[in-house]
């Protein structure tokens, strides 16, 4: 009939579309697909895009670390309350000796927001400004001041968030922060620059805030 006769006309038509076709088409896809492949392995493998980098400093401009006390002063009492309630109690108790609890979290409280008070007003400057030239340090202790970088002396190596860190400037005492107030990006850039513009002066070995470089200046 004419309708059986018009289907078979469509489909024969339509095999040989697919016939026909199909080279050209698969060859846009397979390029597509394979752009698409490519772009996401660039973007996988980017070192910059996989890992992003810190802030970097740049030259000609000065970079300032301003600290956030309540932040820091929560992060490193909860880490003196955990270590003194191990000290105090866990470690006894797992020797078999009686804990009173109440006395251990009392303790363990008031020597927290002690030594979280102490961290926040003795060891992080209320503000660290450099440039290529100088850097500028206000503290409440030692003391403040500006430096040019000629005279620094000495940094240590210990520079993570929960260390103490020590720069050594001529004509002052060594500075010792820890840097649990500071944004980890800012102090990161710190430290790159300081790894990179004086690589000499990092030093290893400390008798307490004074370097020891073994007569190198």
């Amino acid at each position: 009939s004419g309708a059986s006769m018009a289907k078979r006309f469509h489909r024969c038509c339509r095999r040989a579309t697919c016939f026909i076709l199909p080279p050209s088409s698969k060859r846009r896809r397979t390029s597509r697909r394979c752009e698409r492949r490519a772009a996401s392995r660039r973007l996988l493998t980017h070192p910059l895009r996989r890992h992003p980098a810190p802030q970097v400093f740049d030259v000609g401009h000065k970079m300032t670390l301003k600290p956030n006390y309540l932040r820091g002063f929560t992060v490193s009492a909860l880490w003196f309350l955990g270590l003194i309630a191990v000290m105090s109690g866990a470690i006894p108790l797992l020797q078999g000796k009686h804990v009173r609890w109440e006395e251990v979290l009392q303790t363990a409280v008031i020597g927290s927001v002690f030594l979280g008070v102490a961290t926040c007003a003795m060891f992080t400057p209320r503000e660290i400004t450099w440039d290529e030239e100088k850097i500028s340090m206000r503290v409440f202790f030692p003391k403040s001041g500006e430096y040019s970088w000629r005279q620094l002396e000495a940094y240590s190596p210990w520079g993570r968030r929960y260390g103490t860190f020590l720069l050594k400037l001529e004509g002052t005492q060594s500075y010792q922060i820890v840097p649990v107030c500071f944004r980890a990006e800012d102090w990161k850039a710190f430290q790159s620059f300081l790894r990179t513009r004086f690589p000499e002066k990092k030093t290893w070995i400390w008798f307490g805030p004074m370097p020891v470089r073994f007569g190198r200046k």
